[in-house]
């Protein structure tokens, strides 16, 4: 199983993020963050495989973030 954090500000389109990754086999949404520092404690404390990650957020911009999950 694949778990997938959703980074994403706009709360209707993660919910659609959460649909299309739900309905594909072998992945599951374990979390989602609407800013960029919240994507960064849940990285840390969920540890997903795949991040979802939205460019626009409210704190920062997405390229951003990269870095300082590695």
């Amino acid at each position: 199983m694949i778990d997938v954090l959703i980074v994403e500000d706009d709360f209707m389109v993660a919910r659609i993020h959460r649909g299309f990754v739900n309905d594909v086999a072998g992945f599951r949404v374990i979390g989602t963050a609407d800013c960029g520092e919240r994507a960064l404690t849940a990285v840390a404390e969920l540890q997903p495989d795949l991040v979802l990650l939205d460019l626009y957020l409210p704190d920062m911009f997405g390229l951003e973030i990269i870095p300082r999950l590695r």
